[in-house]
C-alpha cells in the first residue's frame, strides 16, 4: 500500500515537472512565426547572403518547428540589418565603380558639387554673335540724324515686334547682326539716309528657355533658363553627372537632331563646340565610359572618363602632368581580366608615352605613376655644432677638415675634442671613425660619409653640479672653473619666494674620505663677497625654505553681503566669526540660513553643511569652523518658496507659508501621483541638510527648501511560472522525505 501510494505521488510530480522543463526547450507558436517572417524576408532579398554568418565565418544555424537544429538559416533576429548592410554594401560597390576607387574621387564631381547654379539664372548679359533672336528677348534700338528716338522692343510669341511707323517686323530666328540689316532697310524705306552710323541695336533682357536635363544627372527635370545658356550652365543646374553618369559624351537632343558634347572641353580647355540651347532641348546624360585611375607622382590624381580612343597619354594629361620628382621607370598598371582576376602589367615609361608610344588602357585599370627614390650621389653630410650644417658635394680628395670649413667652421659651443664619422660599410651597415678637430686633416671623405660635432656641454657633463631646494629651476649645471655658490644660483634662475639663504647646505664628495657638508648663509643680494663659497666638481647646493616664511591664505566670500571679495586669513586656523567680522555683516536681503560652504578636495569642490547663524552666534564653538586656504563661501538672497518636485502631480514652486509642513506642500502641488513612495519622502534644506520620514521631518521647511517625493519600485508581480517552480521545490522535497522513509521502514 505504501509503495502505491509513493508510485502515486512519483506520478503526480514527474506529470507537474515535465511540462515545465518542456516549456523551456520547446517554441511557442508565435516564435515560429517569428522565424517564418524573418524566412520569408530572406527569401525576398535574394540568394546573394541568404544565409547568416557566424563568429567563425561559417554559416550560423536555427531551431525549426520540430525543434532540430537547421544549418541552413540564421537563428539570430538581426536579419533585416544584413540585408540593409548587404544593400548598403551593394550600392557602395556600385558608387565606388563610377566615383571612388582606392579613395580617390573621379574628377569632374566635387566641380558639380561646389557648382552655385544661381550664377547662370541671370536673364540678361553678353551674349555671342551665334545668339537667335525669339520669343521673350528684349532689343534696343537706337537712331538718330533725320529721326531721334530710342525705343526697347520685346519679340512677341511669333517673334515679331511693332516699331512706329514702320509696322510689324519678324526677327524670329535672326541673329542680331541680321536683325540689324532688316530694321536699316525698313527704316530707309520711311528715313532717308539711315546709314550704319545712324542707328544701333542692342540686346536687353533675354528670353527665357525651358530646357530638360534628364538621363545620369543627380537632379533630371525641367529648369527655366537664360536665352544664352549654355550645356555647361544645365548640368550645373542639375547638380552635375552621378557616379554612374557620364561627362564625356553628352547629347542635346534637339527634335530628331542629336549634337554630342564633351564636358572635359570646358573643364580642361575651357571651351566648348556645343551650340546654345533652344527652348525645348533636352540634355541627356548617358552612363559613363572606361574608369580609369591614376595615383603618384602626378600633379591631379583622381578618377578620369576616357574616351576608346584615348589612352595613357591623354590620361597624364588630364591628370597635370607628371611631378618633377616622377621616377624614369615604367608605369604599371593594375588591369581586371575574365573572372575578375586583378593583375599588374607594365606600360612605357612617363616620358616615352608622352612623346606618343602606344598605351591603351582598359575600363577599371588603376595606373601608377611612381615617383623617384634615389638616393644622394656624391655628397657628404655633417651634423651639430657647426654653422651650416647640411649636405654637401665631396670631391676628389676631400679631407674632414675640408667639409667642416664648408659647414662655416665649428661654433663657440663645440667640442673639439672628439669628432664622430659615420661611414656605409658592406652590408650597407655602419661604421664609426673618432677624432679630434685637429686631426680632421688626415681623415679622407668618402661618398655618404656623415660627421657629427658635439656640444662641449654634453661631453662634459660629468663635471656637471646641482642645486636643488628653493630656486626657480633646479637641476644640473656645467660645472665651470671658479664656480661660486651665487653663480649656481643665479645660473638656475634665483631663489623663490620663501628661500633662506641663511642656511645653505653644500656638499662635496671626496676620494677616500667622507662628503665635506658646509652650512653657510649668503647676502639676498648676491653681490660677491667673503661668503660666498667656491664650488667643484659633483657638489650639491641645497636651498631651503625659510620655515618661518608664510604666504597669503586666501578664502573668497560672495554672495549678498556688505564686502564680498577675497580675503586673506589672518593666521592659521582663523575661524568662521573672525572672518565675519571683516566681511561687514549681511545685507538686508541676505538669507544666511541658505548660505553654503564649500572646501577643495582632491581637486574638486565639496560643500560642508553648516548651521551659519549658530556658528555665529557661539564663536569659538565646533561649529564655527576653522578656514582653510581656498575654502569658498556663498550667501544668496532669500528666497520666497519651496520647491516640490518628484512624484507629485504637479511639480512646482509654492510660495513658501510659515508653520506649514511638509504634506501641506505636497497638497499644494496636488498631491501625490500613482508612482509616488510616499514612506520614502525627504526635505533637503536650504543649508544642505536633509530630513527623512524615517528619522522624523521634525521642522516645517524653510524658504529655499525641496520637498522630494521619490519613484516607488514596483514589486513583481508572481507568475504562473514563479507558482510551478515553488510548487516543483515543495514536491521535490516530500518526495525525497517519503523516499528516506520507504527505505527505513523496508530496513526495519
Amino acid at each position: 500500500m505504501m509503495g502505491a501510494t509513493i508510485r502515486h505521488i512519483l506520478s503526480f510530480a514527474v506529470a507537474m515537472v515535465l511540462p515545465i522543463a518542456a516549456t523551456a526547450q520547446t517554441l511557442s507558436p508565435e516564435d515560429f512565426a517569428s522565424i517564418d517572417r524573418m524566412r520569408a524576408e530572406r527569401s525576398a532579398a535574394g540568394a546573394v547572403g541568404a544565409r547568416g554568418i557566424g563568429a567563425d565565418g561559417a554559416p550560423s544555424a536555427v531551431v525549426d518547428r520540430s525543434g532540430t537544429v537547421d544549418p541552413g538559416e540564421s537563428a539570430l533576429p538581426i536579419d533585416s540589418t544584413r540585408r540593409s548592410f548587404r544593400s548598403r554594401s551593394l550600392q557602395d560597390s556600385i558608387t565606388s565603380r563610377g566615383d571612388s576607387l582606392s579613395g580617390l574621387e573621379r574628377y569632374g564631381r566635387s566641380i558639380f558639387k561646389r557648382a552655385d547654379p544661381s550664377m547662370f539664372a541671370s536673364h540678361a548679359g553678353a551674349v555671342g554673335e551665334g545668339y537667335l533672336l525669339g520669343p521673350g528677348d528684349e532689343i534696343i534700338l537706337t537712331i538718330w540724324g533725320q529721326k531721334e528716338g530710342r525705343y526697347q522692343l520685346v519679340l512677341d510669341r511669333e517673334g515679331q515686334i511693332h516699331l512706329e511707323g514702320v509696322g510689324v517686323v519678324s526677327l524670329n530666328g535672326q541673329s542680331l547682326a541680321s536683325a540689324s540689316d532688316i530694321l536699316r532697310k525698313r527704316l530707309n524705306r520711311i528715313y532717308a539716309g539711315i546709314g550704319a552710323g545712324q542707328m544701333d541695336l542692342t540686346l536687353g533682357k533675354l528670353k527665357q528657355v525651358r530646357i530638360f536635363v534628364v538621363g545620369h544627372v543627380e537632379q533630371p527635370g525641367s529648369f527655366l533658363l537664360s536665352g544664352n545658356t549654355s550645356l555647361l550652365a544645365a548640368v550645373y543646374q542639375a547638380k552635375g553627372p552621378t557616379a554612374i553618369g557620364s561627362e564625356r559624351v553628352v547629347e542635346i537632343v534637339r527634335g530628331k537632331t542629336r549634337i554630342k558634347a564633351d564636358l572635359y572641353d570646358f573643364l580642361f580647355r575651357g571651351q566648348s563646340t556645343a551650340p546654345t540651347l533652344q527652348d525645348g532641348d533636352v540634355v541627356l546624360v548617358p552612363p559613363h565610359g572606361p574608369l580609369v585611375q591614376i595615383k603618384g607622382d602626378v600633379g591631379r590624381p583622381a578618377i578620369y572618363e576616357l574616351l576608346v580612343s584615348e589612352g595613357a597619354k591623354e590620361l597624364l594629361g588630364y591628370a597635370g602632368g607628371l611631378q618633377s620628382t616622377a621616377a624614369t621607370t615604367n608605369i604599371v598598371v593594375q588591369r581586371i581580366f575574365e573572372n575578375g582576376r586583378r593583375d599588374f602589367l607594365t606600360l612605357p615609361t612617363p616620358a616615352a608615352v608622352l612623346e606618343g608610344a602606344p598605351a591603351p588602357l582598359r575600363d577599371g585599370d588603376v595606373v601608377q605613376v611612381y615617383p623617384g627614390n634615389d638616393p644622394a650621389l656624391a655628397t657628404v653630410a655633417i651634423v651639430g655644432r657647426v654653422r651650416f650644417p647640411g649636405a654637401y658635394p665631396i670631391r676628389e680628395g676631400m679631407r674632414a677638415s675640408d667639409l667642416i670649413g664648408l659647414s662655416g667652421g665649428p661654433t663657440r659651443d663645440a667640442f673639439e675634442g672628439r669628432v664622430i664619422l659615420s661611414r656605409r660599410t658592406t652590408g650597407n651597415l655602419r661604421s664609426f671613425q673618432r677624432f679630434s678637430m685637429t686631426q680632421a686633416d688626415t681623415c679622407l671623405l668618402q661618398n655618404g660619409d656623415s660627421l657629427v660635432v658635439f656640444d662641449w656641454t654634453e661631453m662634459t657633463l660629468h663635471d656637471s653640479v646641482r642645486v636643488s631646494g628653493a630656486v626657480r629651476r633646479p637641476g644640473y649645471y656645467p660645472w665651470r672653473e671658479g664656480m661660486t655658490a651665487k653663480d649656481l644660483i643665479l645660473m638656475s634662475g634665483g631663489g623663490i619666494w620663501g628661500a633662506d639663504l641663511s642656511n645653505l647646505r653644500l656638499e662635496t664628495p671626496q676620494e677616500g674620505a667622507p662628503s665635506r657638508i658646509e652650512v653657510f648663509q649668503i647676502d639676498t643680494g648676491l653681490a660677491s663677497g667673503k661668503a660666498d663659497r667656491s664650488i667643484f666638481p659633483k657638489a650639491h647646493l641645497a636651498v631651503p625654505l625659510n620655515p618661518r616664511a608664510r604666504s597669503l591664505d586666501l578664502i573668497q566670500v560672495r554672495g549678498w553681503v556688505v564686502q564680498p571679495g577675497v580675503y586673506a586669513l589672518e593666521s592659521n586656523g582663523e575661524r568662521l566669526s573672525s572672518l565675519w567680522k571683516r566681511i561687514g555683516g549681511l545685507r538686508e536681503e541676505a538669507y544666511l540660513s541658505g548660505a553654503s560652504f564649500l572646501r577643495m578636495t582632491d581637486s574638486s569642490y565639496s560643500r560642508i553643511q553648516i548651521d551659519f547663524p549658530l556658528a555665529l552666534s557661539e564663536p569659538g564653538s565646533t561649529n564655527d569652523l576653522a578656514l582653510h586656504p581656498g575654502d569658498s563661501i556663498f550667501v544668496p538672497a532669500r528666497p520666497a518658496t519651496v520647491f516640490v518636485r518628484g512624484r507629485v502631480n504637479s511639480p512646482a514652486n509654492i510660495l513658501w507659508r510659515e508653520d506649514k509642513s511638509w504634506r501641506w506642500y505636497i497638497q499644494q502641488a496636488g498631491g501625490f501621483s500613482d508612482s509616488a513612495d510616499a514612506e520614502r519622502v525627504y526635505v533637503r534644506y536650504a543649508d544642505g541638510t536633509i530630513q527623512t520620514r524615517d528619522n522624523g521631518i521634525a521642522d516645517s521647511p524653510t524658504p529655499g527648501s525641496e520637498v522630494i517625493v521619490p519613484f516607488k519600485v514596483p514589486t513583481k508581480p508572481t507568475t504562473v511560472t514563479d507558482m510551478l517552480s515553488a510548487v516543483n521545490l515543495i514536491l521535490g522535497t516530500v518526495i525525497a522525505g517519503l523516499t528516506i522513509y520507504v527505505l527505513t521502514q523496508t530496513k526495519n
